[in-house]
């Protein structure tokens, strides 16, 4: 009778020791597992886990750096190189203009939003206000500020004179000019005096101040045709002092300071700056007269904005 309880048809039998195979098959891959893979020790996972939490430490200190490097950028002092410095007005100025200067990119943000909101630097002095000009970068730019005198708008209101009955133009007020010749020094006069000359006017006296900054100066009458205007109807109310010319000095004039000038072209200031890279000092104009890039017209004209020392 105990055996039937034995007795298992041919497919369980089979099944069984299917079963029983994969049991140990399976005994066995465990114990091979652990013999190449022993567990790792509770003191090593807390050297590695020091480890990595070290590491993350040192890369929060390094962004942290990072950050404060960024933020004292604004912050280092500098010093305006009197070698790229030449006129500029700070209420006109653009940001290349600015640039050219040496000024930092946050003091020319300052200047912008300055004026952007209706700031106005109505004398030199007006200029100490912009933020984060030092007292010895302003005593270096003091001689080349231009500031020019800003044109007030008049509030204009209906006229209550009746007009059918009364003369209103003899009452409009006229600009004062002069009714003779008097010589005026081109290298120094304002908008106001020459608006005084007959011909000129708001918009060709700011023409001639402006290329007269651009230059350095005036040396000859007819630059003004430069400009497009009659300088032999001119001639007879100048005078020209070269010595109130503003030159450059070659040697220390970088790249952009170089094109800033209206008789240089990038081409030229290029040849100039590599020059200076392979062979030093240049002590004439005469060591570019082979280049392609200069004409002997071009040395004639820079030869009165160029020094050397």
């Amino acid at each position: 009778m105990w055996r039937d309880f034995l007795y298992f048809p041919k497919q369980q039998k089979l099944g069984l020791l299917i079963l029983a195979i994969l049991i140990v098959a399976l005994l066995a891959a465990n114990i091979f597992i652990d013999d190449n893979h022993p567990l790792t020790h509770p003191e090593e996972n807390e050297e590695t886990i020091e480890t990595q939490y070290q590491q993350f430490l040192a890369s929060l200190a390094e962004k942290e750096n990072l950050v404060k490097q960024k933020r004292n950028k604004n912050t280092t002092p500098f010093l305006f190189q009197k070698d790229k410095l030449f006129p500029f007005d700070p209420n006109r100025a653009d940001s290349n203009t600015l640039t050219t200067l040496g000024m930092p990119r946050w003091m020319i943000n300052n200047l912008l939003r300055y004026r952007e909101k209706g700031g106005y630097f109505k004398d030199k002095n007006d200029f100490k206000k912009l933020y984060g000009l030092t007292t010895e970068n302003y005593n270096t730019l003091l001689p080349y500020l231009i500031i020019t005198p800003k044109e007030k708008k008049v509030k204009s209101f209906p006229s209550l004179i009746d007009s059918s009955t009364i003369d209103t133009t003899a009452q409009r007020p006229h600009p004062i000019k002069f009714n003779k010749v008097v010589l005026i020094n081109l290298n120094q006069a304002d908008t106001t005096t020459l608006k005084k000359i007959p011909g000129i006017g708001s918009y060709i006296a700011k023409r001639i101040i402006d290329y007269r900054n651009r230059l350095g100066g005036y040396y000859d009458i007819n630059q003004l045709k430069e400009i497009h205007l009659k300088a032999d109807s001119l001639k007879q109310w100048f005078i020209i002092n070269q010595q109130d010319i503003h030159k450059m000095n070659i040697n220390k004039a970088g790249l952009n300071r170089l094109r800033a000038h209206p008789y240089i072209n990038f081409y030229q200031a290029k040849a100039i700056v590599e020059y200076k890279k392979r062979k030093g000092e240049i002590t004439t104009l005469k060591v570019f007269s082979l280049y392609e890039e200069f004409t002997p017209e071009d040395f004639e004209r820079l030869s009165h904005y160029i020094c050397y020392q």
